[in-house]
């Protein structure tokens, strides 16, 4: 990925969008809270709920989202294995 093949953007005040390409996927955001937060999956949840596109590329994401959106990063409690 370089600087130029991406866009990162707010949707609404409860998304942050990131593009790449013709690939989308929209993270959700806590608003309403100064700075505004935006959710990711826990770490051993992450292949199983994202796109095809971020799978095995959560590392990248955490620190694309720290640097460029502005938001702090909510890492979403892990899932319960029934529901894996």
């Amino acid at each position: 990925m370089s600087e130029q093949s991406f866009k990162l953007y707010p949707k609404w005040k409860e998304e942050l969008v990131y593009e790449e390409g013709e690939n989308s996927h929209a993270f959700q955001c806590g608003w309403g809270v100064s700075p505004p937060h935006v959710e990711v999956p826990a770490a051993q949840d992450w292949d199983a709920v994202m796109p095809a596109f971020l799978q095995g590329r959560r590392d990248e994401m955490l620190k694309l989202l720290r640097e460029k959106s502005g938001h702090v990063i909510e890492e979403r409690p892990p899932r319960s294995p029934q529901s894996r």
